[in-house]
């Protein structure tokens, strides 16, 4: 009996430190609950190990008001302010329920410096593979987590159903907050309130800065931005919903903040990764979501570039032209500049009918007088693997050389599949098409009992216009 409790004894296999480690690593964070001694009171501030300095300096101005760049943190036997901000909690000797002092002064008692530096990161950028380590860290998901579930979006009017969300920053974005001006009006970036009113028609607005949110607010309303007639803005965000990350870089390894999306998203189920676009001056704060950021060119100097910067104007082509598309993260933001109306029509073409073979047939009175109002999506031809989009005009005919098998039939909210419906096909170069199952204006179809009929010119010629 004692020889088989020692085999059994014997038969127990040595401790892994690699699955020891493992489990550690997968165990949730120690929660901490510490306190911040500001002006004589006491501020109760809960933290985890895998958080931060930097993210206890935002909790500290969560519930004081002092930005994390104002805050000055003092602890016995411990110099805290030699800390990076990217120093893990875990890693700092703090002892259950820690008294920290703080010395700090809120934005009401310092405005007037806000214009003069108001970032609160430098102006530091990462490489790509940099921005792929970062956003699948698991780490940096649970900060993600954990930030959207505490921070609080000020809401100031309800999502509309079926619109897009674009979301902005506002330093050098929308607003010079480095030049002297006696007016705010002054700094503003040319042409933003035809950028908002455009823009609103097919996006819900959302503005996210990296500054407080009385600085917010105060900067958009002195800009005319909240309470505009033409436009409504859904939220307003600050430098709360930010997270803290590290880049990867193992030269230089540095500490920033972030604008993950999944804050937003979190809140409001309407807006995803498909149809989101961010706008901000420095990429990294798009790390978290790189595929949904545009790098807007910085507005500077402005009493030089005002009578120059066009960015918007452009800007407010670019969203309505991609408007339409079912998935913007697709899209490389990075080349905004080079999508034309074209390449949106392609990426729409093969969105509906999975390919971006486009071959226009150019409509045609009976006397041969081209028409050059196109009215796309009421008829559409089917060439091969091609869309070929037709007006609903009536009759048409093909200017260039077409040798497949041509099949014509209308087309409702969504394209039909393309069939020989009644076997209306031929191999011929050039035609012209006459619909007549449903009246121009119409988007039904009945073709599966009413073919469509193909004419001769000479037929053409003959059939009276519409």
């Amino acid at each position: 009996m004692a020889e088989a409790s020692s085999s059994s004894a014997a038969a127990v296999p040595p401790l892994d430190p690699e699955a020891i480690a493992a489990v550690a690593e997968a165990a949730p964070p120690e929660e901490m609950t510490l306190v911040a001694k500001w002006k004589g009171n006491d501020y109760t501030v809960r933290v985890v190990g895998d958080d931060t300095l930097g993210e206890l300096k935002r909790r500290i101005c969560e519930v004081t008001g002092v930005l994390p760049k104002r805050q000055k943190l003092l602890y016995p036997k411990f110099k805290l302010n030699e800390c990076k901000d990217s120093e893990l909690i875990s890693s700092i000797p703090f002892k259950p329920n820690v008294k920290i002092n703080m010395i700090g002064t809120v934005e009401d008692e310092i405005f007037v410096d806000q214009e003069d530096d108001p970032e609160i990161l430098n102006d530091y950028e990462i490489g790509q593979n940099e921005v792929t380590a970062i956003k699948d860290k698991d780490v940096y998901k649970q900060k993600l987590k954990r930030r959207a579930s505490q921070y609080k979006i000020k809401i100031l009017n309800p999502c509309r159903k079926g619109k897009k969300l674009l979301v902005l920053d506002i330093d050098y974005t929308l607003f010079d907050h480095r030049s002297a001006a006696e007016n705010p009006i002054e700094l503003m970036r040319p042409y933003l309130h035809e950028f908002l009113s455009a823009a609103y028609s097919e996006y819900d607005i959302m503005i996210w800065s990296a500054t407080s949110m009385k600085w917010v607010g105060m900067k958009m309303d002195q800009l005319g931005v909240l309470g505009n007639p033409n436009y409504k803005i859904t939220a307003l965000m600050d430098h709360l919903a930010m997270i803290t990350v590290q880049s990867e870089n193992l030269s230089e390894k540095k500490t920033f903040d972030c604008k993950p999306l999944g804050v937003i998203w979190a809140q409001f189920p309407e807006y995803n990764e498909t149809n989101t676009i961010m706008f901000d001056d420095l990429r990294r704060n798009f790390v978290m979501n790189p595929q949904n950021g545009l790098v807007i060119k910085p507005y500077k100097r402005t009493h030089s570039n005002r009578g120059t910067d066009q960015e918007l104007v452009k800007l407010t082509q670019y969203l309505l032209t991609i408007a339409e598309l079912e998935d913007l993260s697709k899209l490389d933001h990075s080349a905004w500049e080079s999508f034309t109306e074209e390449n949106a029509k392609r990426r729409r073409h093969r969105e509906l009918y999975g390919t971006d073979r486009i071959i226009e047939l150019v409509p045609m009175t009976p006397h041969g007088n081209q028409d050059s109002h196109m009215v796309p999506e009421l008829v559409a031809a089917f060439v091969s693997d091609s869309v070929v989009t037709l007006s609903p005009r009536g009759y048409w005919w093909q200017t260039g050389d077409l040798d497949p098998c041509l099949v014509v039939c209308p087309l409702g909210p969504r394209p039909l599949k393309a069939v020989p419906h009644g076997q209306v096909c031929a191999r011929i170069q050039r035609i012209a098409v006459k619909r007549t199952t449903a009246k121009p204006e119409t988007n039904q179809c009945n073709c599966t009992s009413r073919p469509l009929l193909l004419l001769s010119e000479r037929e053409l010629s003959e059939v009276p216009p519409q």
